[in-house]
């Protein structure tokens, strides 16, 4: 399997959970510069981003994408869309080719092609250019505001973080789909998910993430 975005709150999640499964053999992770691993099965591929395009994968099955930043940090929109967007399309392509059969993203809540969001319409676009693809499945996870340790701390999360605590008793319904969510969480339901092989394009929201973290669990045992 790969995972891409392994430095990243959602992806660092994602690499710990999967290599407590005794059945994981192998986890390819996919990174731009050389990361801390302690573990045999982890096999590091550095490379350059803007090098996708020449790059070949080893065979695989599935690929956890959890690749992402934010407009500030990428310094500008054109930049946020080709981390956001092209990186993602083209890992998804050369997984293609490589044999992979399953993909999952980490997406957001109300990801839609036509917002007027620049953030939720990238990330719409990228699930809408994926879904295209000739995956038999894909697993879309859309997450509210991510919970946990940052390596680095975002302008605006612990005033974020304070609001959405505010708030979360009122959002019910169809509403509790902007719950906050740990990212570790995320990182579980992705892997219940990869698990259950339902087929096809899969949505999943707060809820949803919430019943697949339980599967992974339920596999540990």
């Amino acid at each position: 399997m790969l995972l891409v975005g392994a430095t990243g709150l959602v992806g660092s999640h994602c690499q710990k959970l999967l290599l407590k499964r005794p059945d994981c053999q192998r986890v390819t992770v996919l990174a731009r510069r050389p990361l801390e691993a302690t573990d045999a099965r982890v096999q590091q591929m550095t490379i350059r981003f803007e090098e996708l395009r020449s790059i070949q994968l080893p065979p695989m099955t599935s690929v956890f994408c959890a690749l992402g930043t934010t407009i500030r940090k990428a310094g500008s929109k054109a930049a946020f869309r080709e981390v956001d967007f092209e990186y993602p399309r083209l890992i998804a392509r050369q997984a293609l080719a490589a044999g992979a059969k399953q993909f999952l993203l980490v997406s957001a809540v109300d990801a839609e092609p036509g917002s007027r969001n620049f953030y939720l319409r990238v990330k719409g676009e990228l699930e809408h250019a994926i879904a295209e693809m000739p995956f038999a499945s894909l697993h879309i996870f859309r997450p509210g505001f991510l919970l946990g340790e940052r390596r680095e701390r975002r302008r605006g999360e612990t005033a974020g973080i304070a609001f959405v605590k505010v708030i979360q008793p009122l959002l019910r319904g169809s509403f509790r789909r902007y719950h906050s969510i740990p990212a570790e969480t995320v990182a579980a339901a992705m892997i219940g998910a990869a698990q259950g092989g339902e087929r096809g394009c899969n949505i999943y929201h707060y809820d949803g993430m919430l019943a697949l973290s339980r599967r992974y669990d339920a596999g540990l045992k």
